[in-house]
């Protein structure tokens, strides 16, 4: 059965794609996206070669400037999923880098980077 993606999917891949895109021109090389294991996933694992150190980002979508922030959007348990999966690909990769948790917020006119989220939960 050929589906179409409901609006939402599609909305989280287009907001995927210009976080790219916006990662990219800040001097960032994108490593790999949509990393899945078992029901865990990062949306983007990029190297910020500013900082020499792996970056796990959550990309979070908004069709409009009215709903809640980006980062409000994360709850504490969407981060511990996250920081799991991040152990896993860090263990996986056989990697011993520095890294850091970070959100990009997609909405209409801007995007939105928050660095380091991890610090001030």
């Amino acid at each position: 059965m050929n589906r179409k993606p409901r609006a939402s999917k599609l909305l989280g891949k287009e907001g995927e794609q210009k976080a790219c895109d916006y990662l990219l021109q800040h001097n960032y090389t994108i490593l790999e996206k949509n990393f899945r294991h078992k029901r865990l996933e990062i949306d983007i694992i990029a190297l910020d070669r500013k900082e020499d150190e792996l970056v796990f980002v959550e990309v979070k979508t908004r069709s409009s400037n009215k709903l809640e922030q980006p980062v409000s959007a994360l709850s504490n348990q969407q981060l511990q999923r996250l920081i799991t999966a991040a152990q896993i690909y860090l263990e996986k990769r056989q990697l011993n880098k520095a890294h850091r948790f970070d959100i990009i917020g997609i909405l209409p006119q801007k995007v939105e980077h928050l660095k380091n989220i991890t610090v001030d939960w």
